[in-house]
């Protein structure tokens, strides 16, 4: 008989699960939860999630019951044969109203696995599948739970992250861990490389554990409330680089605010994108934010210790180039100063820069040190 399965993600990181439950033999897939659409772009046209537009590719897909999204024929593929040609895809703006959880229950799933979908699930959608849900995090469970793991990992100088496979309860992935997988972060990891790391990694723990949990045979372990920290959403308010910290952290934020909101610094008057970046010496003297060399190596500024060089930078609404090309066209010269640290810096990012520390990875980093990361 076949594990009846309901799917629930949204963004890019969900789809490498989606598509190992559909090739995994003994499973069906009953049923796909995204998110609704969103209005995104210049024209604010909506926005299919990559989970919708990956369903829609994958076959025929009949809608049924509120909140289900209507789809067509697409291409046949071995995805759209393991997919019932009756498969609904919802989209419910929330899973707390009595239709919502009423569609789920009709659906009378073994199990519900949840990837980044971006909503709670309530204690009623919790008790209807017969195994329960399981969630798929992008951390090593306690640390960094909540809505931006990877970037937080990288942020805080992590040298170890990975995927956490958790039976869920009504917190906020505070669910005992079934099973976990590591990942070495390199030095010159951002958060859109890590991203795409951890999500072929999750495809891998999930279906080398779906059995197992199915037959009932993993151990669920609950997590160490003392060793928790949060990972809060990324703003575009915390992206402003600020010039008091230390280089090392300057970097660290280049990397991890990439691909979004992707860390900018307010250099000779112009607002300007960071893509890479360098930590370096700063000269004795040398007064935070300012400018101590521009060149082709980069633009060189002091911080709080050291120097951070921008190597690869953009305007905004402009192409990436390289600092020595885009020192071609800007009057920037060693000397000018930056804004040190604006308002944005100062105001809803401090809670989150407070919370990270300039040294937050250095715990995860001493216990890791010793092992071997996994690579996906």
């Amino acid at each position: 008989m076949s594990l009846r399965v309901v799917f629930a993600g949204t963004p890019a990181f969900s789809l490498p699960c989606l598509r190992a439950l559909l090739a995994a033999d003994g499973v069906e897939v009953v049923g796909v939860y995204t998110g609704p659409e969103r209005r995104a772009g210049r024209g604010r046209a909506p926005r299919l999630s990559a989970v919708k537009e990956a369903a829609l590719a994958a076959g025929a897909v009949t809608v049924g019951g509120a909140g289900a999204a209507a789809v067509t024929d697409g291409a046949a593929q071995k995805s759209a044969r393991k997919m019932s040609p009756k498969i609904p895809i919802f989209q419910p703006e929330s899973l707390r109203d009595d239709a919502a959880v009423e569609a789920l229950r009709r659906l009378r799933p073994d199990l519900m696995v949840v990837v980044a979908f971006g909503l709670l699930l309530p204690a009623a959608a919790l008790a209807i599948p017969r195994l329960g849900c399981v969630n798929l995090h992008a951390s090593l469970l306690p640390r960094w739970r909540g809505a931006a793991p990877i970037a937080r990992a990288i942020e805080a100088g992590d040298a170890v992250t990975g995927v956490s496979l958790m039976q869920m309860d009504a917190g906020l992935d505070t669910g005992p861990v079934l099973a976990a997988a590591r990942v070495g972060i390199g030095a010159h990891d951002t958060a859109g490389d890590l991203h795409d790391k951890l999500a072929r990694l999750a495809a891998r723990l999930l279906a080398e554990n779906l059995r197992q949990f199915a037959a009932g045979e993993l151990t669920a372990t609950p997590q160490d409330d003392a060793r928790a920290c949060h990972a809060p959403k990324l703003t575009k308010a915390e992206a402003q680089l600020d010039w008091r910290r230390d280089a090392a952290a300057l970097e660290r934020q280049v990397r991890a605010f990439q691909p979004w909101p992707v860390a900018f610094a307010e250099v000779g008057g112009l607002r300007l994108r960071a893509l890479r970046a360098a930590v370096g010496a700063a000269p004795a003297g040398a007064r935070r934010g300012e400018i101590v060399a521009a060149n082709a190596d980069g633009i060189v500024i002091a911080a709080g210790r050291g120097a951070l060089a921008l190597t690869v930078v953009q305007r905004p609404g402009g192409r990436a180039m390289t600092a020595g090309d885009f020192l071609n066209g800007a009057k920037i010269t060693a000397g000018m100063r930056c804004v040190v640290a604006g308002s944005a810096a100062d105001g809803a990012a401090g809670d989150a820069k407070t919370a990270l520390g300039d040294t937050a990875g250095t715990v995860v980093a001493a216990e890791t040190a010793a092992e071997s990361p996994t690579t996906p």
